[in-house]
């Protein structure tokens, strides 16, 4: 069914169908369909990337940022800084609300 299977990490696996990824829980059951270049489960946060940039959802699957971005960091344990040629974008990644956008997406 799957052209790759990661290991699960907290209840969720990263797969990969037809060279996109996507998430399933421990049921077998699509969380996150197969959409993406390339997925990252981190701590708070999943990261994405689309046609070569960068985005983030949130634990729940919520989009925090959109696949616009070049880079993407951790400034802290609720604070993430997108970063891309016309600016950055600060996002709470505990509630999922933009703190401050100098590129005025």
């Amino acid at each position: 069914k799957f052209e790759a299977v990661e290991p699960f990490k907290e209840g969720l696996a990263v797969i990969r169908q037809n060279k996109l990824t996507g998430l399933i829980d421990t049921t077998g059951s699509f969380f996150i369909t197969p959409l993406y270049e390339d997925i990252t489960i981190m701590e708070k946060a999943i990261m994405v990337r689309s046609n070569g940039k960068s985005g983030l959802l949130s634990r729940a699957g919520i989009l925090f940022i959109p696949c616009l971005y070049d880079r993407i960091e951790f400034l802290s344990p609720s604070i993430a800084r997108a970063t891309d040629m016309s600016g950055f974008t600060y996002v709470n990644l505990e509630s999922g609300k933009i703190i401050y956008n100098s590129s005025g997406r």
